[in-house]
């Protein structure tokens, strides 16, 4: 691919690294490698402070795993940003990317300065072109294994597994099934007091957010396909 920078720093359009690489645990008791970017680094990068009006910047979160190679053993874990806006005019940006055969250890020391960061920005706002912005956390836009992992959460085929109420699901022929809808709805309140304790592995990382998140609401689903039986 001639037409590439030779330099991968003249390619990311930087002459400097701001970031450095560590050693973190896997789940697999082993090590990978983490590299945190920062929310105010792509916030910095990428938006127009002269277009928001309202001194607000609001961020779209994003968290997925991705195989480097398709033959290979090897993951990442990436933690991205988006900035929604109408029109749709930026691009996304890292805040962290983790390179390993497993997943991090625990998602509590994945996110230990993500979480760090974002209270900070959310308290303190930021600087872009000289105009302070406020910075407010808007959603979580994740896949079922995502969001397991980031809320510390039973995964999708669990028998409690269900985001948005308390239904018991049950197994047939190896599936999961839910048989009945006119379970207790999941709310905020009823995920922070463990009030299904069946449906949590433990305590969330996102918990630490201040302010608090509707634990609930601020996570978007992808697309469900929910079986109900006759």
């Amino acid at each position: 691919m001639p037409n590439l920078p030779k330099s991968s720093k003249t390619f990311l359009g930087t002459s400097q690294a701001r970031y450095e690489v560590e050693q973190m645990k896997n789940n697999i008791d082993g090590k990978g490698t983490f590299a945190y970017f920062g929310i105010a680094n792509g916030l910095q990068r990428c938006v127009n402070e002269k277009l928001h009006k309202n001194g607000i910047i609001e961020i779209r979160i994003h968290a997925d795993e991705a195989p480097v190679t398709k033959s290979g053993t090897e993951h990442l874990w990436i933690l991205a940003g988006k900035v929604p806006f109408d029109p749709d005019i930026y691009k996304p940006f890292e805040i962290a990317i983790y390179d390993s055969e497993g997943k991090p250890k625990t998602a509590e020391i994945f996110l230990r300065r993500f979480i760090r960061e974002l209270n900070i920005l959310q308290q303190d706002g930021i600087y872009i072109g000289g105009k302070h912005l406020g910075v407010t956390l808007k959603c979580i836009v994740v896949d079922t294994p995502a969001w397991a992992f980031l809320k510390n959460t039973v995964g999708h085929t669990a028998i409690f597994a269900c985001e948005r109420c308390s239904v018991t699901g049950e197994k047939v022929e190896g599936t999961t099934v839910y048989p009945s809808t006119n379970a207790e709805e999941r709310t905020d309140d009823s995920f922070r007091g463990f009030q299904q304790p069946e449906h949590h592995h433990g305590t969330s990382a996102f918990l630490r957010v201040v302010p608090f998140l509707n634990m609930v609401a601020i996570f978007v689903l992808d697309l469900c396909i929910f079986v109900v039986k006759e």
